[in-house]
């Protein structure tokens, strides 16, 4: 929640690739169970990527998401902000965020799904964005 805007940014992105993200503090509306509608995300994604800004570390709720993920065996993208990976995450290559914006990071992750053996198949269901299929 600390750095809530950098995953409302990539959702955004995302969606130009017909790619739809989950972010609870965007979609979970006032009156529903927050814990139902998390699992009801972790249960039904394909992919779990993980924004490692300041404090995603110390935060439980985070790291029970990221032992959900790895319980399901689904493609995990971590991307590195302010800080590493850590426990189980430090074992996979995350992306670096440096000084890319959320546009930049989100081809980067089309790109990974395009080529990954267990998200390969999802990609009949993404394709880039309209502007970039006109030069």
């Amino acid at each position: 929640s600390q750095n809530k805007i950098y995953a409302k940014r990539l959702k955004d992105c995302l969606q130009s690739y017909n790619v739809v993200a989950f972010v609870a503090h965007e979609d979970i509306l006032p009156t529903e169970t927050w814990t139902h509608e998390i699992k009801n995300a972790l249960d039904t994604m394909d992919v779990f990527i993980s924004l490692h800004t300041r404090w995603f570390s110390d935060s439980l709720w985070c790291q029970q998401e990221v032992w959900y993920a790895f319980g399901s065996w689904k493609k995990i993208i971590p991307i590195k902000f302010d800080e590493n990976p850590v426990w189980f995450l430090a074992s996979i290559q995350a992306l670096n965020r440096r000084d890319k914006k959320a546009e930049e990071i989100t081809q980067e992750i089309f790109q990974i799904l395009k080529q990954d053996k267990s998200t390969g198949h999802l990609y009949d269901k993404i394709f880039p964005p309209t502007d970039e299929l006109f030069w």
